[in-house]
Parts: C-alpha cells; structure tokens; sequence
C-alpha cells in the first residue's frame, strides 16, 4: 500500500519483489503475481513482479542498484546479542542498499507529516535533502531534531539544516535537544506531533563498532 502511494504521487514505475524457495508452489507464485498486477491497475501504477531465489536481505540489497527507493515491511527488528545482531539481515540491507529505504510498520498513513533527525553527519545531510525535495513535491509539514550528542552534533548543528530548508523557501519546526538516548527521542518526539514519516541517515561507523556501541 505505501509503495503504491508513493508509485502515484512520483507516476513513478513500481517493481514488486518475491524472494521465494526451491520447492515453492508454482500455483501460489501466479496468485500472488496476478494479485499485485491487480492492484497495480486499481491504483492506476504500472508494474511487474519479479521472483527470485536466495537469500532476501542479499537479493534486495543486490537489486537496489537498479531502484530509486526500496519499500519493506518492517516485520524483525534486529535482535538482542552480538553475533545474531550482526547478522541480521535488516541490518545487512541498510548497509548494503544503494538507495533510500523506506520501512513500514504494522499500518500505513498519508506520509504529511514529517520528522527529521540531523546530527550534520554525511547521510543526515542525505536525509535532509530528501526531506526537503518531499516537502516541497509532497507539500508536507517538516520537523527538525537535533539531540546533542559528544562528537556528534553542536549547537549549531540544526542552524544548517534551517539554512538549507529556508533556503528552498520551506518552513519547519526545530526542536534541540539537550542530551538523551536519540531513537527515544526521534519515537517521543514522532509520537508527540503525530508524524507519519521519519527520514534519518543510516549506519555511519564499522558494524562491529556500532554493535558494540548499541546502535541500533
């Protein structure tokens, strides 16, 4: 459903993806074909299927090359440990996709509201400018946070990304926080203004480095 939306408000092209076993029903595979050709027309998209076998995190990761924007459920949360947390492949597709990636909940929404978490990193910078192309070609609300963290952000940190916005003429609301655990602040802060998007960087240290650290 959110890949269908947004195929519509970008007439963008919607590429399904079934990773699938070997001793899969042949049967179920044309039901499932057939029913996101259906959908696909219902909602005026155009599209096709695409089946494939191996392991899902290293099949979508491999063919996110040839995409603008990769849209998964976001059923697993890495898991507690070390080793399984290394391996996890949602964990193994954010590191290796070649294009943004949008993870969805148990629900979908209208995507209009939208918070952004910037600490002045290189992918945060990459995460404010795609909120801004949103903004302007979704005319949707932004949101700003900035949690100040050692090494990370500063004070000055968020006036970038206000410079930036107000720049392409895109009013925000910015919010600095002064200390704090950041994803409990990006889901505090989300939750509190009702934000139906979040748009963040992905992983910047080494994976073994970022495990042992806790990041998530």
């Amino acid at each position: 459903d959110a890949a269908l939306e947004v195929a519509q408000r970008e007439d963008a092209w919607l590429g399904g993806l079934y990773v699938v076993r070997q001793d899969e029903d042949k049967n179920k595979i044309d039901r499932l074909r057939q029913e996101f050709e259906n959908r696909c027309k219902v909602a005026g998209v155009s599209g096709s299927l695409a089946v494939a076998e191996g392991n899902i995190a290293r099949v979508v990761a491999s063919r996110s090359s040839f995409t603008d924007l990769v849209v998964l459920k976001l059923s697993y949360a890495p898991p507690p440990g070390l080793l399984p947390r290394l391996r996890s492949g949602l964990r193994m597709i954010i590191r290796r996709c070649e294009c943004p990636i949008l993870a969805i909940p148990d629900t979908t929404c209208c995507m209009d509201r939208i918070l952004l978490s910037f600490n002045n990193s290189p992918r945060a910078r990459e995460a404010l400018y795609l909120t801004a192309y949103l903004a302007r070609r979704w005319n949707a609300q932004v949101t700003v946070l900035t949690v100040l963290e050692a090494g990370e952000a500063n004070r000055d940190t968020q006036q970038e990304a206000k410079d930036y916005l107000e720049g392409h003429d895109i009013q925000a609301h910015y919010i600095l926080q002064e200390s704090g655990n950041v994803a409990r602040a990006i889901l505090a802060h989300a939750a509190e203004r009702n934000i139906d998007l979040i748009v963040m960087g992905s992983y910047g240290s080494r994976p073994l480095i970022e495990v042992l650290a806790g990041a998530n």
